[in-house]
């Protein structure tokens, strides 16, 4: 008996959570999988590209303002805005015949030199959208118990809209900013000196002191 086509897996993303507890900020993104034809897949690994699609939701002039420097000038958004790269995550979908759900999750970056990041702490509200690109390998059953493997096609794709709200859930409010180490050393010096109990409260007394010099 010859072999039927290759299994064409879709995919939709359903909605997204912060995971509570979790060592580093991470969202959990409840995914759906199906496989028309009907025959069970024993596993999918499974490589989704997330890619930060910018361009897709309007923003005011004081968030373009803010993002000058990731996007550059506003007119450029069309193409410097789009398929920026935020994660891609890995895992092994479970077993299935014909469909099933499973999560997916993602370990958000606040390091603020990421584009991406920098997106998400600057738009004040709505959501960001994504669009997910799958890759991997598909092992299932063909007739007569036959174990055969396929690869996941490259046009498999889904969109989804990512609530701002959930991702400060997750990461909660701030980032981090990498320094120099001589630069780390001469702000820990200046806290100690001035009685500051974090590089936080030194740089915001910094921040301070230059704000008053500038009236």
């Amino acid at each position: 008996m010859s072999a039927g086509p290759a299994p064409e897996p879709e995919f939709w993303v359903l909605d997204a959570v912060a995971v509570p507890h979790s060592a580093a900020p991470t969202l959990s993104f409840r995914m759906r999988v199906r496989e028309s034809s009907e025959r069970p897949v024993y596993t999918i690994a499974l490589t989704a590209q997330i890619q930060l699609e910018a361009a897709e939701r309007p923003h005011d002039a004081a968030t373009k303002a803010r993002l000058l420097d990731v996007f550059g000038e506003p007119e450029r958004w069309g193409d410097t805005a789009r398929g920026v790269l935020w994660a891609r995550p890995e895992l092994l979908v479970p077993s299935f015949t014909g469909s099933t759900q499973f999560e997916l999750q993602v370990v958000c970056s606040t390091d603020l030199e990421l584009a991406t990041t920098r997106y998400l702490e600057a738009v004040p509200d709505g959501d960001a959208p994504l669009a997910f690109h799958f890759s991997g390998s598909v092992i299932y059953e063909e007739g007569g118990d036959r174990i055969q493997v396929s690869r996941v096609p490259w046009h498999v794709t889904a969109q989804f809209r990512l609530p701002l709200e959930t991702w400060r859930k997750a990461c909660g409010d701030g980032g981090l900013v990498r320094v120099g180490g001589d630069t780390f050393l001469e702000l820990r010096r200046y806290a100690s000196e001035r009685g500051l109990h974090t590089e936080d409260a030194a740089i915001e007394d910094l921040l301070a002191a230059a704000r008053a010099e500038a009236g």
